[in-house]
């Protein structure tokens, strides 16, 4: 058969479905040749197959990311903790005032006084000096 003959059954497998490399090998001919003859074509086909491709992608993705989102998680869940300790329970007047800026100028990564954040430094000595 002639290319010129195999270009409307490519379009007509597209139509149906078939991914680029399955009418490459179904016709014979290059994948390069078979998407060129219907990247126009948009990909229709059955749900089923369609769900089936995004739920395997997913899966891929799930397993090739699944260990770096179980220590990012981890290790934000650690600083969480670490910071609410350090901060302590909040009044909701501290945590008003917490949201205010800071009157006192620092110099920008000048150490506070006993490794303190600056939230947890600024809730302390505003609390003393009123």
């Amino acid at each position: 058969m002639a290319k010129r003959e195999l270009r409307p059954l490519a379009e007509a497998l597209r139509s149906e479905g078939l991914s680029v490399p399955a009418i490459a090998a179904e016709l014979g001919i290059a994948r390069s040749t078979a998407f060129r003859w219907t990247k126009h074509l948009p990909r229709e086909g059955p749900a089923q197959a369609i769900a089936r491709r995004k739920a395997h992608a997913k899966a891929m993705t799930d397993a090739r990311w699944s260990e770096h989102r179980l220590e990012r998680d981890t290790e934000r869940a650690e600083i969480l903790a670490s910071a609410a300790a350090e901060v302590g329970q909040l009044s909701d007047r501290e945590l008003l005032l917490s949201a205010q800026p800071s009157t006192g100028r620092k110099a920008p990564n000048q150490p506070r006084p006993g490794g303190l954040s600056s939230c947890a430094f600024q809730l302390r000595h505003r609390s003393r000096s009123r």
